[in-house]
């Protein structure tokens, strides 16, 4: 997260929409139990 918010967005180009700040998602390929696996963040952006 402080990767995403604190380089990458301001450097980006985009606005940030409405909330939620972000989004988790987690697919059948994360493993709860381990806590390894892939990990979505969604952003919302401004059109």
């Amino acid at each position: 997260m402080n990767r995403i918010f604190g380089t990458w967005w301001p450097t980006s180009g985009l606005e940030h929409g409405e909330v939620p700040d972000m989004f988790e998602r987690y697919d059948e390929r994360f493993d709860p139990y381990t806590g390894m696996g892939t990990t979505e963040i969604w952003l919302p952006i401004k059109e």
